[in-house]
């Protein structure tokens, strides 16, 4: 993913599996919100050794990583998530907007399209400020979607 000239080094916010196992299970986490108090980082922290200890086969961080969008903010946050010994998605909320460009170069593209085996996840925000998908993401859910 490219911002700008600068390259995303959002080597981790992409899940990657070698084999995709017959079943498997996914943890999702949400409204993360570094940046807001340090109690709510440590809780992270927390969640992360406790995603660690019980492996699901991917973790979907689902909007919100940071309060401000500040890049200080995702810095923090990407150290937290890039201690997950699984692959993980990131999918942006409303507060990630405000930090665009920092929030694109840790965890890449916002619209996730990820397969596994017959079950397909499809990640948008709708967080544009008018709570609505927009055209462009109506035409990626046509491209991805196969009835």
């Amino acid at each position: 993913v490219r911002v700008g000239n600068r390259e995303a080094r959002a080597h981790r916010a992409v899940a990657v599996l070698g084999t995709i196992p017959e079943r498997f299970t996914m943890a999702q986490i949400t409204d993360l919100h570094f940046g807001y108090t340090a109690a709510g980082e440590a809780s992270v922290e927390a969640i992360v050794d406790e995603l660690n200890r019980l492996q699901p086969t991917l973790v979907l961080v689902t909007g919100d990583i940071a309060r401000n969008g500040a890049r200080r903010e995702y810095d923090r946050a990407q150290l937290a998530l890039e201690r997950l010994s699984m692959p993980f998605v990131c999918i942006p909320g409303n507060h990630d907007r405000r930090g665009w460009g920092a929030y694109l170069t840790r965890f890449g593209f916002p619209y996730r399209s990820v397969a596994f085996g017959r079950w397909t996840l499809l990640g948008l925000d709708c967080g544009h400020g008018r709570d609505e998908f927009t055209e462009s993401q109506f035409r990626f859910i046509e491209r991805k979607v196969h009835y």
